[in-house]
C-alpha cells in the first residue's frame, strides 16, 4: 500500500525526493548484504540523493495535430497488381495541390487496397485547398469524401 511507501504517490514524489532516494539507496544496500552478491550494483549507485526535480528541464510535449495531412475515401479497391496504376491516377489528381507523400493502405486478408488514401503535403494550405476542393470530386465512377486528418473521428 501507498502508506508504507510514501513516494508511491505523485503529490509526496516531489517533497520527497531526498527521502525517497536514500530509501532506495538503503534498500539496495540491505538486498545486497542479504545475498551477499552485487557490489556491481553499489558502485553504480551515486552518492548524492539525485537531482532536485525542479531543476530538471519541463518535458517535452508530442505534438498530435497533422494539419497538413487528409483523408482520401472512396477510391476503387484493387488488387496489387493494380495498385501501381492506381497510385498514378491519384497521383495526377492530388499533385495539382502541391507536393505530397501518399500512403495506400493494403489489406492483407483481401490482397487489395482499403479504397483510401491518406496524403500529406508539405504545408497545410496545400492540405486545406486540396480537401475543400476534392471533396465531392468525381471522376468517372467515384465520387470522393475527403476529410482533414485532424477532424477525422
Amino acid at each position: 500500500s501507498t502508506v508504507d511507501r510514501p513516494w508511491c504517490t505523485a503529490r509526496s514524489a516531489r517533497s520527497n525526493a531526498p527521502t525517497i532516494m536514500s530509501r532506495i539507496r538503503q534498500l539496495i544496500e540491505d538486498r545486497v548484504e542479504d545475498y551477499g552478491e552485487g557490489e556491481d550494483i553499489l558502485d553504480a549507485l551515486s552518492e548524492g540523493d539525485g537531482e532536485d526535480f525542479d531543476s530538471l528541464e519541463p518535458p517535452v510535449t508530442l505534438d498530435e495535430s497533422f494539419p497538413s495531412t487528409i483523408i482520401m475515401c472512396g477510391l476503387p479497391e484493387v488488387p496489387e497488381e493494380k495498385f501501381s496504376k492506381l497510385n498514378a491516377v491519384v497521383g495526377k489528381i492530388v499533385d495539382q495541390y502541391g507536393t505530397n507523400e501518399r500512403h495506400m493502405p493494403m489489406n492483407k486478408e483481401t490482397g487489395k487496397t482499403e479504397g483510401c488514401v491518406i496524403v500529406t503535403f508539405e504545408d497545410k494550405k496545400h492540405a486545406d485547398s486540396a480537401a475543400q476542393q476534392l471533396d465531392g470530386h468525381l471522376d468517372k465512377k467515384h465520387s470522393f469524401k475527403v476529410v482533414k486528418m485532424d477532424d477525422f473521428d
